[in-house]
């Protein structure tokens, strides 16, 4: 095998077998690391006990810096005073053992900004909406802060950012999951018990609360009948619709800003119903049918993927469906004067829960 001699900062030459130069780089950069990590191992061990606690402050210090400035920080030093100030963190990091992913894992879930609740209260839709718009958010969020570590780091971008992205979409689904469970668990209905009733007939003299009770259970009953996974939503649509047209003055501001919200319908709401509508469409099933049939030139490949699309499609319809429910849910309580249950965890807890996971993978990638 060859031998290659590499220079340490010092001016000392060693001889390092290697197959090639960049292997002969890579072992020569492991074994003075090992050197780095030995040598303030034992300077822990020799040094009087009223040091130590100064020691481990400045080890805290050193990798949180590094921590929260993804290790570009580390690189500047660097560059102004020279040294090798990557090599020390990682001994800071060594010395330290567990504490240092936790403490990775604390800074960054406290420090970090996240726009996943944002983005999720700003696209609205019922539980499933949410729960796509949040995993699909938080795994975007996850990979460019994965990547922007990895780059920091000198690890390989790709790899950080397919882990950031799994850590981050893998966080997002921890506080709906304890969230529903708690909310099971305790036997908590926040939904009014109007909707109960089955009231689909006004009484002599109505309320504004029965008005829209009747609207919500006419709707519910009449789209029993029908197949179709948008009929609920379009009815009780134009039920609501029809009271704001012609008893406008029944509701109080904040419920009439409900009502909008179910005709008008929220962002995810109306993407999730229109893309049901597309792929559910006889011609789009009919040409993708006949697309992947000529494709694989096997007539049952064409029935599978107009299947396939059809199944997306009405599944896409149900999502649509549920913000529509939700929306109701919302103007019933609104009318009982009962408030929703915000969940065990907050959006701000559920955000650093998300980002201390995405951390935590991305702690386990740098020691590989």
């Amino acid at each position: 095998m060859p031998s290659f001699v590499l220079t340490d900062p010092s001016g000392k030459e060693w001889d390092v077998e290697a197959p090639d130069v960049e292997t002969a780089t890579k072992e020569f950069g492991k074994f003075r690391q090992g050197q780095a990590n030995e040598q303030l191992i034992n300077e822990a061990n020799t040094m009087p006990e009223w040091a130590k606690p100064f020691a481990a402050a400045r080890d805290v210090a050193t990798v949180g810096a590094d921590a929260l400035t993804f290790g570009f920080g580390t690189k500047a030093a660097k560059g102004l005073f020279g040294g090798e100030p990557e090599m020390d963190v990682a001994a800071r990091r060594n010395r330290m053992g567990w504490a240092a992913p936790a403490l990775d894992v604390g800074l960054m879930a406290g420090a970090l900004p996240t726009a996943v609740p944002k983005i999720i209260a700003k696209m609205g839709g019922g539980p499933a909406a949410r729960a796509i718009v949040g995993t699909g958010a938080a795994a975007a969020e996850g990979g460019a802060v994965g990547g922007l570590e990895a780059a920091g780091h000198d690890q390989d971008t790709s790899t950080g950012i397919v882990t950031g992205m799994l850590g981050g979409a893998a966080g997002q689904q921890v506080a709906p999951v304890i969230n529903k469970a708690y909310k099971a668990v305790r036997g908590i209905d926040d939904v009014p018990k109007g909707i109960r009733s089955g009231m689909t007939v006004l009484p002599s003299n109505p309320s504004a609360a029965d008005k829209v009770t009747v609207a919500s259970n006419e709707a519910i009953s009449r789209a029993r009948t029908s197949d179709d996974p948008l009929a609920y939503q379009n009815i009780v649509k134009g039920n609501i619709e029809g009271l704001l047209r012609k008893d406008k003055k029944s509701f109080t501001p904040a419920q009439k800003e409900i009502m909008e919200r179910v005709v008008n319908e929220d962002p995810a709401t109306k993407a999730a119903r229109i893309g049901g509508d597309v792929l559910s469409d006889k011609l789009t099933l009919g040409g993708a049918g006949v697309g992947a049939g000529f494709a694989s030139a096997n007539p049952l490949i064409g029935l599978l993927a107009t299947g396939g699309l059809a199944g997306a499609g009405r599944a896409l319809k149900e999502v649509s469906k549920g913000g529509t429910k939700e929306a109701m849910d919302d103007l019933l309580r609104a009318m009982a004067k009962k408030k929703k249950y915000e969940g065990l965890l907050s959006a701000q807890t559920g955000g650093q829960i998300m980002k201390g996971s995405r951390e935590g993978l991305l702690d386990l990638l740098e020691d590989y």
